[in-house]
């Protein structure tokens, strides 16, 4: 079982999750990030303190959230590793995104989508 309570703050929201954070919870999961999405004004953190468990799609939705600028919060052991865990893939995703050969393979996309134009003009 997993609850989900939204708390606003006047600087920030806080989405604060407790319990395990499995199968068809992540669904909830997901339906909640985009009503707040949606709805939020303020910066949105997320406290995990309270979550006992978590599987591989909760795994993915944190990393989804915090890839949409939520902060990941956690004091426990277990769920400090995992914040960490999340924001190291996410650093690492957007530093090679942006790496010469991520630009190069860009470059080489819009070459075959005829985006560039390398016309002779003697």
């Amino acid at each position: 079982m997993l609850r989900i309570s939204v708390t606003t703050h006047t600087d920030d929201t806080t989405l604060t999750l407790e319990g395990r954070v499995v199968g068809v919870w992540v669904d909830e999961l997901a339906t909640s990030w985009e009503r707040l999405l949606l709805s939020a004004t303020r910066p949105i953190r997320v406290n995990l303190d309270g979550v006992t468990f978590i599987d591989d799609g909760a795994k993915a939705m944190l990393r989804v959230m915090h890839a949409d600028g939520a902060v990941l919060a956690a004091t426990t052991l277990t769920m400090r590793a995992l914040v960490d865990e999340i924001v190291a893939d996410v650093v690492r995703d957007r530093v090679s995104a942006r790496s010469p050969v991520a630009v190069k393979d860009e470059r080489t996309k819009e070459e075959h989508h005829g985006v560039c134009d390398h016309t002779r003009r003697d």
